[in-house]
C-alpha cells in the first residue's frame, strides 16, 4: 500500500491560499459575464454600425471577418448589415498570422470540398496554402503537428515565394534536387529549372 505524504504547515497554507485565489478569479469571471457586453461593443457594433463598418470592418481581412462572425449573433448581424455574406466566410490559410489562427482555420476547413481552382481541399491543399504565408515555422507546424502531406503545389508555392529554407523543408526530394543542382540562392528564374529537373526523376 502507498503511504500518503504529509504536508507541512507552510505547504498546507500555500495550498489553501492557491485555492482561495482560484475561487476569487472564478468569481471575478462570473461577475464579468453578468455585466454583459462592454460599452465599446454595444456602442460600436450595436448602435453605431456605420462607424464600425467604415472604420473597423474595412481593416479586417477575410480570416479576421471569419473569426469575428463566430463571436455571437450581433457580430454576424453587423457583417450582414455591411453586406458580407456570413455563410460563405471561411478562414483564408494564407492570411493567418500565428499557429493559433492556423489551428482555428484547420478546425473549420471544409475538407473534401472543391476550391475555386478545382482542387480538392485536403492536407496537401492546406500545405500549399500555408506556403503562401512564406513562413517556414507555419509549414513546419502543418507538417509536424498536423502531419500534413504535401505535393508539388507546396513546392511550387515555396519556389514562387523564393523561400529556399521553405523549399528545403518541403520534402527530401527537393532538398536532393537543390543539392544536386548546387543551388545556393534560389531566384524566381530558377524555379522552372528545378521543376524541369524534378520531372525527369
Amino acid at each position: 500500500m502507498g503511504t500518503k505524504k504529509n504536508l507541512s504547515g507552510a505547504q498546507k497554507r500555500k495550498k489553501k491560499r492557491e485555492k482561495e485565489e482560484a475561487m476569487k478569479e472564478a468569481l471575478a469571471d462570473m461577475e464579468r459575464l453578468k455585466l454583459g457586453p462592454s460599452k465599446l461593443w454595444t456602442g460600436l457594433v450595436l448602435h453605431h454600425k456605420d462607424v464600425f463598418v467604415s472604420h473597423v470592418l474595412s481593416k479586417l481581412n477575410t480570416t479576421d471577418r471569419f473569426f469575428f462572425s463566430r463571436v455571437n449573433s450581433e457580430s454576424r448581424g453587423v457583417l450582414a448589415y455591411a453586406g458580407v455574406n456570413v455563410l460563405t466566410l471561411r478562414g483564408a490559410v494564407w492570411e493567418c498570422s500565428s499557429n493559433s489562427t492556423l489551428e482555428l482555420v484547420w478546425n473549420h476547413m471544409p475538407w473534401g470540398e472543391i476550391d475555386d481552382r478545382g482542387r480538392v481541399i485536403d492536407q496537401a491543399w492546406f500545405c500549399s496554402q500555408v506556403a503562401e504565408t512564406n513562413k517556414l515555422e507555419f509549414l513546419k507546424w502543418a507538417r509536424e503537428e498536423k502531419h500534413c502531406e504535401w505535393d508539388e503545389e507546396t513546392i511550387a508555392t515555396a519556389a514562387a515565394k523564393g523561400n529556399l529554407e521553405m523549399l528545403k523543408s518541403a520534402s527530401l526530394t527537393v532538398a536532393r534536387v537543390i543539392k544536386e543542382m548546387r543551388v545556393d540562392k534560389l531566384r524566381l528564374e530558377d524555379t522552372s529549372t528545378v521543376f524541369d529537373f524534378l520531372s525527369t526523376k
